[in-house]
């Protein structure tokens, strides 16, 4: 089976796990990701073919551009524009990673099937869709995945949660699947974390969604309990000089330190040099560092994520919620037991079943059809 994937930037820290994925799923089909953006480093060796989207104006764009006017007959130059990356994709069954990636295509994508009536258009919802763009884009966006998803083959959802929300929103689809996401076992290996003191640590994007002024906010709840203790926040963003002058303000610059410069190879031993993951996002569901940590024997403390809509068992023995924004109830369930109740290795392979990476492998390739 052959499976072209579209990507928004296969350079970016936020689309490791997806090179993950397909670095698996190459291991039994032929993977080409088409990257909208280009490479600036060189590539590590993968299972997957890489091909970049030419430059707007380039001759290559252009050509692709004529290219697509003689196959359509077409003449508004964004039609062209959008139809041209389309056709780009080499192979018969395409996938967009996240349905927000189809939008722009709205108004071109029944006009490309019906000349490639052969294609299967396959997407995932892996939260934002369903969470955030129905509130802070309103229902011109919800009506705009209504219109592209008639015309998906197929739908994953990374969480029955979502799955619910989508049908919440007035939205369906016939044929769904849900598949969580999948750590790599062996990279992030299982350790017994140090006990000496409690040692926080969060890992995500410095943007609003991710919520770390409510992490500070809770570390100085921890400090006034005079606990020793120390707070070490990975990735960088928009929300830098925001969370620096907190750090300052809250009188927390000798327990937290951001780190700017992680790379995804470096965090599987960065984690294991703590103890705790804390995870303050405003949107639920189970992250991919929430499992990484796990992975290397962590406890996960987070605000509301639905543990319980996961068919998991023994989930919630180690992975604990509060409710959204109640920094006092995350300060006190961390602080509570914090050199208790750590995962053995047994029990963290029970638990991670479901999430491990050949898991996952298995459950895509039965999504795509390859088995």
């Amino acid at each position: 089976m052959k499976l072209s994937v579209f990507i928004n930037n296969i350079d970016s820290t936020s689309e490791v796990f997806l090179k993950q994925l397909f670095n698996e799923l190459g291991k039994d089909i032929t993977v080409e990701i088409i990257s909208f953006h280009y490479l600036k480093f060189k590539r590590e060796k993968s299972n997957y073919k890489v091909r970049i989207l030419p430059r707007r104006f380039s001759i290559l764009f252009f050509y692709a551009v004529f290219k697509t006017f003689i196959k359509y007959q077409r003449f508004e130059i964004k039609e062209l524009y959008l139809l041209s990356i389309l056709e780009y994709a080499q192979f018969k069954k395409i996938y967009f990673p996240f349905l927000y990636m189809i939008s722009p295509f709205e108004a071109v994508l029944p006009i490309f099937l019906a000349k490639n009536k052969s294609v299967k258009v396959y997407t995932s919802i892996r939260g934002t869709e369903v969470t955030l763009d129905p509130i802070v884009k309103g229902n011109k966006i919800v009506q705009s995945y209504r219109n592209v998803i008639s015309y998906v083959y197929k739908i994953h959802f990374l969480s029955e949660k979502l799955l619910s929300q989508f049908n919440n929103l007035d939205l369906f689809h016939s044929d769904v699947e849900i598949i969580y996401q999948g750590v790599d076992r062996f990279k992030f290996y299982f350790e017994e974390v140090p006990k000496d003191s409690l040692k926080l640590i969060s890992v995500g994007r410095l943007d609003y969604i991710k919520g770390f002024e409510f992490l500070l906010l809770t570390c100085k709840k921890i400090k006034n309990t005079g606990l020793n203790f120390s707070c070490t926040i990975v990735g960088y963003g928009g929300e830098i000089h925001k969370l620096k002058y907190l750090i300052h303000d809250l009188e927390l610059h000798e327990n937290v330190v951001i780190l700017q410069n992680v790379t995804h190879h470096e965090l599987p031993d960065l984690l294991r040099a703590h103890n705790h993951y804390v995870h303050t996002h405003l949107v639920t569901g189970i992250s991919n560092t929430m499992l990484e940590a796990f992975s290397c024997g962590l406890k996960v403390a987070s605000f509301s994520s639905d543990f319980e809509s996961y068919d998991v068992d023994a989930l919630t023995n180690f992975f604990k919620e509060v409710e959204r924004y109640n920094v006092d109830a995350l300060a006190t369930l961390i602080c509570e037991n914090w050199d208790k109740n750590f995962p053995t290795l047994e029990e963290s392979d029970f638990v991670l079943t479901k999430f491990s990476l050949n898991y996952q492998r298995g459950r895509f390739l039965n999504f795509f059809g390859a088995v």
